[in-house]
């Protein structure tokens, strides 16, 4: 999952990069197919990674809840997930206009790139693939007492 949020932070920040590439004056009717095809070509690679980043969240999740959580709380647990989902969507539709209206529309990409970079820090730190069990400890660090 670390990985897929690196690639969304990333691809949210070279959105407004990618936009920039695009030349106006080749969008009005007299251009050619090729012309704006090449011209809104990185734009739209940069948001297809986007997609496949995002991808990769919610089998991420499952799997996370499936190995981290008891079966009698899994319920609670997904729930809670996927309400989390929509309360940052829903918190992401009241600050962006704020956002958009203060920095403009490139500086909030920026923004919530940053931000999940800052978030997955921590993430890639403090987190661990399964959780601790005295079965998953190597024998060889155990104290010779045990």
């Amino acid at each position: 999952m670390a990985v897929g949020v690196a690639f969304w932070s990333f691809a949210t920040i070279a959105t407004p990069l990618t936009a920039n590439l695009i030349q106006s004056d080749a969008l009005w009717p007299t251009a050619a197919v090729a012309t704006v095809a090449t011209n809104i070509a990185p734009l739209l690679s940069i948001r297809a990674v986007m997609g496949l980043a995002e991808s990769v969240v919610l089998p991420s999740i499952q799997r996370i809840i499936s190995v981290w959580v008891d079966p009698e709380k899994k319920s609670l647990a997904i729930a809670t997930v996927f309400g989390a989902f929509n309360s940052g969507t829903m918190l992401a539709y009241l600050i962006s206009p704020g956002l958009l209206e203060e920095f403009g529309w490139r500086n909030m990409f920026y923004l919530y790139g940053a931000a999940g970079l800052i978030l997955l820090v921590p993430w890639v730190l403090f987190t661990q693939d399964t959780p601790y069990t005295p079965n998953s400890l190597d024998p060889s660090i155990l104290p010779a007492a045990i």
